[in-house]
């Protein structure tokens, strides 16, 4: 018998919810327009629409992976930030909604034709949406992982930005110059309590390397508060996505560190710390 539009749809999303997904309905509809490339909106105007066998077993093969609690965004291959698309899949961290806040602030203060650095590249969120955005600057990425920085080195390809390039190393360890305007990143600020509470499907399935910052889930930036003051020119600054109870102890890390000034954090849509911007004494 023929698969029927309407029946597959409710059937898929009977199989997410009853795996404990909430968003059960929007997910089905992702994976649905992206299997038949339709609009989501589409997939209602002609409810009988015969299936093919190819399409029935493409969307079967989905709703399985995600039922197993595989992220969305590895089974599309897939994720979107600002104005990009970028393939993600395993070994990279999949760019959060918070991160697209950390590129608007870098966006709007960075100054004309800045040299950027970003530590820690993933798949290339940060960096390539300043680079899309803001074609007068210059961005060096740097990334320990080798199958991020294919990631990131793929999207940088695929969207052309030659102002964006991506190199393997450990933070500023490839940098023998104190030439950057601004040095960003979104590093790992996870502690070790938060790290074992984190939902089944980030645990299992996104890379520890880039969520787990230690024990106060500061390791790496606790490093880089000191160590960028040595790769900034004089007025430049440091941008730093930070966990939501950390912004107090990387606030006295800048102004302990002795070469920052107009230190302030700057929050998420939800009102909390999310962002510290530091600048370096003149």
């Amino acid at each position: 018998m023929s698969a029927i539009l309407r029946s597959e749809i409710a059937r898929a999303n009977s199989v997410l919810a009853e795996s404990g997904f909430p968003d059960s309905g929007h997910e089905v509809e992702i994976i649905f327009s992206e299997v038949l490339s339709i609009p989501r909106l589409e997939l209602y105007l002609d409810p009988e629409t015969r299936l093919t066998g190819g399409q029935l077993a493409a969307i079967n093969e989905m709703i399985s992976r995600r039922a197993t609690g595989e992220p969305l965004q590895y089974i599309l291959r897939k994720a979107w930030f600002r104005n990009l698309e970028l393939e993600v899949g395993p070994g990279v961290l999949i760019p959060r909604p918070e991160t697209e806040l950390l590129a608007g602030h870098l966006c709007r203060l960075a100054p004309e034709n800045s040299r950027i650095c970003e530590l820690g590249s993933g798949s290339g969120a940060l960096s390539l949406a300043i680079g899309e955005e803001r074609p007068d600057t210059i961005i060096l990425s740097i990334e320990i992982s080798p199958e991020a920085v294919r990631y990131a080195e793929t999207n940088r390809r695929r969207h052309h930005l030659n102002n964006v390039n991506y190199v393997r190393g450990n933070l500023l360890s490839p940098v023998k110059e104190s030439a950057f305007q601004v040095i960003c990143g979104n590093l790992p600020y996870i502690t070790d309590e938060e790290f074992t509470a984190l939902p089944g499907e980030v645990r299992r399935f996104e890379p520890a390397l880039a969520l787990h910052g230690g024990d106060d889930g500061l390791d790496l930036i606790g490093k880089v508060i000191r160590m960028a003051p040595d790769y900034l020119v004089p007025g430049g600054f440091l941008a730093l996505e930070i966990g939501e109870t950390q912004g107090e102890k990387v606030v006295k890390s800048c102004r302990d560190a002795g070469k920052y000034c107009n230190i302030r954090l700057e929050n998420d849509l939800n009102g909390r710390d999310r962002f510290v911007i530091a600048e370096k004494v003149c």
